[in-house]
């Protein structure tokens, strides 16, 4: 059985830091300007002086993702996070990004690990996470469902789909 863990949605700052064309992708790095973790368990916001994310765009409009966040806790407590992935943002994905004029909402899948020595967090450490949903470049948003990983090992072909492609997008 998938569990969801919570919904993420990430705010990125409108600016944005460019390097490329490189021999065979573009680099762009995002900071994030606010955002939250929210399911039944847990309540994190995002430290937006601590979080960034790299994207790595190919000539085929896949985007590489790596992210580090810092979040806390109500309690003020902090819970480090790591994102790698990808979004798809399409056939013309790497020439509008070379335009400045990357405004696709691309489909986002994700692995998150989470690290923290928050006493009622400590839990997160214990495995691994993955994200499915919607990066949005031009409202600057990241949408997610996050699902616990231990569920997926009984999923299998269309199990799996049910499970996590199946669930609408948020």
């Amino acid at each position: 059985m998938v569990k969801l863990l919570a919904k993420a949605l990430w705010r990125y700052n409108p600016e944005r830091r460019s390097i490329g064309p490189a021999t065979d992708a573009i680099i762009l790095h995002h900071s994030l300007a606010s955002g939250s973790l929210t399911g039944p368990r847990v309540r994190l916001s995002v430290i937006p002086e601590g979080a960034g994310e790299w994207c790595t765009i190919r000539g085929d409009g896949i985007i590489s993702i790596e992210s580090r966040l810092m979040l806390q806790t109500t309690l003020e407590e902090l819970v480090y996070a790591t994102v790698a992935g990808m979004y798809d943002a399409g056939e013309d994905g790497y020439v509008d990004a070379l335009d400045g004029t990357l405004s696709v909402a691309a489909p986002a899948d994700v692995v998150i690990r989470f690290f923290t020595s928050a006493k009622n967090y400590l839990w997160l450490n214990k495995t691994q996470y993955v994200g499915t949903g919607e990066r949005d470049f031009s409202s600057r948003t990241l949408a997610l469902r996050v699902f616990d990983s231990r569920g997926l090992s009984s999923c299998q072909g269309s199990a799996y789909d049910r499970a996590i492609r199946g669930v609408s997008r948020p």
